[in-house]
């Protein structure tokens, strides 16, 4: 009987020992950041579905030991100037003494930042104001398409797809848990096919759920 399984919601990495770096450079400066020792804006750049949201919830969670909300806005939500003050404007002072629920840090994910924004002058003046107690993250699928004044308050990132053998590993715990005996060559022989066409994490799950779909 075919099983109908979201791999991607109920198998996801919860921290980031479980997320499945692309390379060891990424691995290096997330953790670098996880330690809670960087205060710098991290821009994560990369195609569709390679974590880059994922890491910005995940690196947070390991400064703090515990899973805590980030605020997120996309970057159209951002386009006017009262929006980015709403988000952004309260005193460092006050940052210091009320960080919420005990936090190091306040956090701040703007999402989708694919051109230049209206506000970004505002946005870089806020960026060189943050305090000690900030740490904003930003995600794009064109950084050149950024400001470059911008671009250069940021630790940029490049976060590139898994190759099907990096992936492997995970697909293979995703069937297990579901007790499911499953060639391992078939996998990556699906996973390879997935990365020839588009080289996409999200699409590796749904090739994964395409199997389960096709199970007798």
């Amino acid at each position: 009987m075919p099983i109908y399984i979201n791999s991607q919601y109920k198998y996801r990495p919860q921290n980031l020992a479980e997320f499945i770096f692309p390379n060891d450079k990424v691995r290096d400066v997330v953790m670098g950041y996880a330690s809670g020792n960087i205060r710098r804006p991290l821009l994560l750049s990369g195609p569709n579905g390679t974590g880059k949201s994922l890491l910005s919830q995940l690196i947070p969670c390991a400064i703090e030991g515990r899973n805590i909300e980030v605020k997120k806005w996309t970057a159209d939500d951002l386009q006017k100037s009262e929006k980015l003050s709403q988000a952004f404007d309260y005193s460092a002072h006050f940052s210091r003494l009320f960080a919420p629920d005990g936090q190091r840090m306040r956090y701040h994910l703007i999402e989708e930042m694919n051109s230049k924004m209206r506000q970004t002058d505002k946005l870089k003046v806020i960026l060189d104001t943050e305090s000690e107690h900030d740490l904003t993250f930003i995600t794009t699928n064109a950084v050149n398409n950024i400001d470059i004044g911008l671009r250069s308050r940021c630790e940029i990132l490049t976060v590139e797809p898994c190759t099907p053998k990096l992936f492997l590993p995970h697909a293979m715990k995703i069937f297990e848990k579901e007790k499911i005996d499953i060639d391992e060559t078939l996998v990556l022989r699906t996973l390879r096919s997935v990365y020839n066409r588009r080289p996409d994490n999200r699409k590796y799950y749904e090739a994964i759920d395409t199997i389960f779909r096709k199970l007798p």
